[in-house]
């Protein structure tokens, strides 16, 4: 039952939409909050699966956060990856979960369910596959860490160039052939664009001006029809939201 190695490189906006959703909420259940993303989150293939063990995720309690820990975005990593890794593989947080009967029972439903009666080689896949999770899950934290030092820092024109960038892999959009440089065509359309981001009204509005926007969409992107600008342009504002959100955040904490 090897599967695939998973990448998840979008935490950070999973921990925002979760915030979003308990904002209201007086009292943060951190444990409840970090139990949703693993359930949802790394193992979501798996709950897509099966149903009962979806409802043993559901009840699995993983970890003991503070009741200080008011946030997942703005948990210590250093200590996170070390609960994560556990004492041992049985005892890290994928093993406690893949080494469940309940665990066997749907993903290995042709073995006892018992990791000690596995034949040797379904062992050795069984573990590699812990570790595996292990990693993804580390990763994923690692990458949220390094999101949040990003964000805080990234220029103007380097978010621009970053959200073109976004659209033009996820949607296949092709670049056009460009005569002056990437920093300064975006320069000339966006002012004060080698200053810091940090979500002000001011950057916002510039940001978002419908104008600029079509203008850096024609600017980079081959255009057949008029329509395609419209369309470029809404998925340039999706994904400026997506970090402006994520930015402030950051810097402003909110």
């Amino acid at each position: 039952m090897t599967r695939v190695k998973e990448t998840h490189n979008n935490l950070f906006d999973v921990c925002l939409k979760l915030e979003d959703e308990n904002e209201n909420i007086d009292s943060v259940d951190i444990n409840g909050l970090f139990n949703t993303i693993i359930k949802e989150y790394f193992f979501k293939e798996e709950i897509s699966q099966n149903k009962n063990f979806e409802l043993f995720l559901t009840n699995l309690k993983y970890m003991n956060f503070e009741k200080t820990d008011q946030s997942i975005i703005d948990l210590d990593f250093t200590i996170l990856e070390k609960e994560i890794n556990g004492e041992s593989v049985n005892d890290s947080l994928a093993g406690k979960i893949m080494l469940s009967s309940q665990y066997l029972k749907a993903f290995y439903s042709n073995h006892s369910p018992s990791f000690s009666k596995l034949p040797e080689d379904v062992k050795i896949e069984l573990l590699d596959e812990i570790k595996n999770k292990n990693r993804s899950i580390i990763d994923a934290f690692h990458k949220l860490q390094k999101d949040k030092d990003a964000d805080s820092n990234r220029k103007i024109k380097t978010l621009v160039a970053l959200i073109l960038k976004n659209i033009s892999k996820r949607d296949g959009i092709c670049f056009k052939k460009i005569e002056k440089s990437v920093e300064e065509i975006i320069n000339k359309v966006f002012n004060d664009s080698e200053a810091v981001f940090e979500g002000s009204e001011k950057q916002i509005l510039s940001l978002k001006d419908d104008s600029n926007i079509k203008e850096i969409v024609k600017s980079f992107f081959m255009i057949k029809q008029f329509d395609e600008i419209i369309v470029i342009s809404d998925k340039f504002k999706s994904e400026l939201d997506r970090y402006i959100k994520r930015t402030k955040r950051v810097i402003q904490k909110v």
